[in-house]
């Protein structure tokens, strides 16, 4: 991977991945995507990848999810905090959260991408619009602040 780029793969094996981008080296914007390695959702049929993406939005609250190490969130730390970036505030569909779960007796991290989309919009396949994130400077200093909280 180029120096510009940051990938992280889920740790659970479903092939789930986030890529966080700069282009250029001081840039306005950086972009996080939330993406897949293709081999599950190529298993799956349009109406049942459909219906996934609905249950997780309505019954989880969120659109996907990666699990990760500490190591790999202080990487995305590390590399957010090396950015300098320009750009305003961005027009994003969703939101990121940091988590921390200690409920099995050892701290399991993740990433999760929520959504402002209705079922609806999701189910008319507006649903690409939340996958990509455009990270600005208030963005940064916020998901720094997340990161340092679930960091502690």
């Amino acid at each position: 991977m180029e120096k510009n780029t940051l990938f992280i793969d889920c740790d659970c094996g479903c092939g789930e991945n986030l890529v966080l981008k700069t282009i250029g080296k001081d840039t306005d914007y950086a972009y996080l995507t939330f993406g897949s390695s293709g081999f599950i959702r190529e298993q799956m049929t349009v109406l049942s990848m459909l219906t996934e993406r609905i249950r997780r939005v309505v019954y989880k609250g969120f659109l996907e999810e990666v699990v990760c190490t500490r190591e790999d969130l202080e990487r995305i730390r590390g590399y957010l905090n090396g950015m300098s970036l320009s750009g305003e505030d961005a027009d994003n569909a969703g939101k990121i959260r940091f988590v921390k779960d200690d409920a099995c007796g050892q701290p399991i991290y993740s990433i999760r991408l929520y959504t402002r989309q209705s079922p609806l919009q999701i189910l008319l396949g507006k649903s690409y619009r939340a996958y990509d994130y455009v990270v600005g400077k208030r963005e940064q200093k916020q998901l720094l602040r997340k990161l340092n909280a679930v960091l502690k």
